[in-house]
């Protein structure tokens, strides 16, 4: 199977992460919608400000890897299933590092806030993602999204995957 995965909040834990950035003590289970930075007591534009300035002094090297996801990979990959990691991130040096540093395998590698092409392009037959903006897209492009289970995205309605070891658990045995 071809399988696109998003890093944050999949594959990275990107709101422990954040807090850690801020000496806050907000957690993934404290935040229940997508509009994260109303947690932060931050607007949106001030939100992204920060993440860009944080981007720049290597913020996504030092986020923590969601558990079960480093072997879930593998596990994935050893199934031999194709890897696609899309993301919106704007550091490629960043997170090809962090990748490398937490022996993250994938046989293709994207940063684009567009991830429908992609996912197209790429003949994806599914796309891993914890954001509900990417549902439609995915199915668009003509994927089976997978909502990865978080906090701020338990409305939705889409075929849902818990943790790491339901996503190797899911694709045992499918070719």
């Amino acid at each position: 199977m071809k399988i696109g995965l998003d890093i944050d909040g999949v594959i990275a834990d990107f709101v422990t992460g954040y807090s850690r950035s801020r000496n806050s003590t907000i957690t993934p289970e404290d935040v229940k919608d997508w509009d994260m930075w109303k947690y932060y007591n931050l607007t949106k534009s001030e939100f992204y400000r920060d993440l860009a300035d944080k981007a720049t002094r290597g913020f996504f090297l030092d986020l923590p890897v969601i558990p079960g996801a480093g072997g879930g990979v593998h596990s994935l990959r050893d199934q031999g299933h194709y890897i696609a990691i899309i993301s919106n991130r704007s550091v490629p040096i960043d997170t090809l590092q962090w990748l490398a540093d937490h022996y993250i395998p994938y046989d293709r590698l994207y940063l684009s806030f567009f991830k429908g092409p992609i996912i197209r392009a790429e003949g994806l037959e599914y796309m891993i993602d914890d954001s509900p903006h990417i549902i439609e897209t995915t199915r668009k492009a003509g994927a089976i999204p997978l909502i990865f289970d978080q906090p701020w995205n338990r409305e939705e309605k889409a075929p849902r995957v818990k943790n790491w070891q339901h996503i190797t658990d899911y694709f045992r045995g499918r070719k």
